[in-house]
């Protein structure tokens, strides 16, 4: 029987750290692809304050110092009433070896419960959720029959 895990052929990493209300810009954590061709980000806002302006985008490098813009990563601007809700960027071979979440806030303050990376289409299998940043493993759940607890 062939058993099919979304993280069989993947591996995750902490994208982004939970960041207190505020107006400023937040660069998120360094993201290595090597042996990935894909990552999708998913970052979690928390309480939005009316007028506020805020969005995600992407930015890739090729020697984690000097940063460029993923053309077409930018996020749709969220309205005054979408507080607590997820967005999710899927980029695909962006051509950059380190990739990062970068979440852009302005007018009134945005809250960020934080943002996951989730690196897949591997050329290898994946490095056993070696990165600090996951406290461990995923945890496989396998029922026999479907439905059945």
């Amino acid at each position: 029987m062939i058993l099919h895990h979304l993280f069989k052929n993947a591996d995750i990493r902490l994208a982004m750290q939970e960041q207190a209300a505020g107006i400023a810009n937040v660069n998120g954590n360094s993201i290595d692809t090597l042996g990935y061709d894909a990552v999708a980000f998913v970052g979690i806002w928390g309480a939005l304050t009316a007028t506020q302006v805020s969005q995600f985008k992407v930015q890739g490098s090729n020697d984690n110092a000097t940063w460029t813009d993923i053309a077409g990563s930018h996020t749709t601007l969220l309205t005054d009433g979408q507080s607590h809700t997820v967005n999710v960027i899927d980029v695909y071979r962006t051509g950059y070896r380190y990739l990062r979440l970068v979440a852009l806030r302005a007018t009134a303050n945005a809250v960020i419960d934080g943002a996951v990376a989730i690196l897949y289409h591997n050329e290898n299998s994946p490095s056993a959720f070696a990165d600090a940043s996951v406290a461990s493993a995923p945890t496989f759940v396998y029922l026999a029959t479907a439905g059945t607890p």
